[in-house]
């Protein structure tokens, strides 16, 4: 089984200049947690509803003044849409994300998901081990 045969087609994506309090507003329109991130049709970053709560809101910054840009994760981790489920597990348990943007040409494909992988193969171990993978905590020298 290959990546497009589980991605999200088409992700709405938002500008870099754009506000946070926008960027909450389509995350809840379009029931995603992430949004991809463009200057123009440049994909530069991805902004999760993570992003916006501990990035924008908890520092106290008002989410109506806040541009996208200050709070995505920039060079977000790419895949091809031909690569297999073991290929996208292995890095998104490598980069420890939940998201990976899927690129086809230089252009944005779509979008696949832990949580994509974990609704529509349920009880696979590799979904398990992937997601317990992402959320040890990184170590941070002190």
């Amino acid at each position: 089984m290959h990546v497009q045969e589980f991605m999200t087609r088409n992700p709405h994506g938002i500008q870099a200049n754009d506000t946070c309090q926008h960027a909450a507003e389509q995350l809840r329109r379009h029931n995603v947690g992430a949004l991809p991130v463009f200057e123009y049709d440049r994909l530069i970053g991805m902004v999760t509803d993570r992003d916006l709560v501990s990035g924008c809101m908890a520092a106290g910054h008002d989410a109506s003044h806040c541009a996208v840009k200050q709070h995505m994760t920039a060079d977000p981790v790419t895949i091809g849409p031909g690569a297999s489920l073991d290929e996208a597990l292995a890095k998104m348990a490598d980069e420890q994300v939940r998201r990976l943007i899927v690129m086809e040409d230089d252009h944005i494909a779509g979008i696949i998901s832990l949580g994509d992988l974990a609704v529509r193969s349920p009880g696979t171990p590799q979904v398990a081990h992937t997601l317990t993978e992402i959320s040890q905590p990184v170590r941070v020298p002190v």
